[in-house]
């Protein structure tokens, strides 16, 4: 089996697994670990469609850290679940997008969005868990919305710095125990640190079960070490070294600096030779 075959497979196997699964009456957050390209998006939505169906949630809340992703995820959610034929002001009020860069068709879709009132909202990070810190009225009415829902906090490493974590952790297991929530955490790398010594204190640990079943994620691992060769220098270059080597690769590149200024500088030198040759 190639790997484009063996790629499809396992997107099958991954949401196979998540629709599948049924969550236990007292399991209300879940961790799911699956490497990028193994159709999260879609798997966990259909997981959290059907918890949503079984305990009669009232909408589900997508959580992503960038307003690029949620484009890109918005417009999947709204192609796989929308009706044919449906106009895009009524996909628009069935998933609706929350961020500051959106723009929408008509001021119905504006509001359904501003106040979480769709039956799909994706917004970001920052929004949401503002939202929960937040004693304003505006987002108290937002907050309104989050009980009895579910909620899928996607690249939940890179959703809110480190040291605030401990904090989002309380405030989203509160929902789950107090207000009817289910939780996703999602990551293509997600370090479990709800485990780590010093997150929370010893009273308040608990371990939260896979969504995905430990075969197939096994098998994801395995297939995501094969899908990406990270091949080393050893030796140290100089930025003309650098430039020479990256332009003997082929086809496009993509070169990634520990810093904007580094990154800066190497662009800078690039566009000053360029200009030469």
């Amino acid at each position: 089996m190639n790997g484009k075959s063996c790629g499809f497979r396992l997107r099958q196997d991954v949401y196979r697994a998540c629709r599948e699964r049924e969550a236990k009456p007292d399991e209300r957050m879940l961790a799911c670990n699956s490497p990028v390209g193994t159709g999260k998006t879609t798997a966990v939505m259909a997981h959290l469609l059907g918890v949503a169906v079984e305990r009669k949630l009232r909408r589900v809340f997508v959580v992503l850290p960038f307003t690029n992703i949620i484009d890109q995820s918005v417009d999947v959610y709204r192609r796989a679940l929308c009706l044919a034929g449906e106009c895009k002001e009524a996909m628009e009020n069935v998933v609706a997008a929350h961020h500051h860069r959106v723009d929408f068709a008509n001021y119905e879709a504006r509001c359904l969005a501003a106040r979480w009132d769709s039956p799909i909202v994706v917004t970001t990070a920052v929004q949401f868990f503002e939202t929960l810190a937040a004693r304003d009225t505006a987002s108290l009415r937002k907050l309104h919305q989050v009980a009895g829902s579910a909620i899928f906090v996607d690249e939940a490493h890179a959703a809110v710095p480190p040291a605030l974590w401990p904090q989002m952790f309380r405030w989203l297991r509160e929902l789950c125990k107090e207000w009817g929530c289910h939780v996703v955490l999602a990551s293509g790398t997600l370090p479990r640190f709800w485990n780590r010594p010093g997150f929370l204190q010893e009273r308040e640990r608990q371990e939260i079960p896979d969504l995905i079943e430990a075969e197939v994620r096994a098998e994801t691992m395995t297939f995501e070490g094969k899908r990406v060769t990270i091949c080393t220098e050893p030796q140290a270059m100089s930025i003309e070294r650098l430039a020479d080597f990256v332009h003997n690769k082929p086809g496009p590149r993509l070169v990634i600096f520990n810093t904007v200024q580094s990154a800066a500088v190497f662009a800078r030198y690039l566009r000053r030779t360029a200009s030469r040759g």
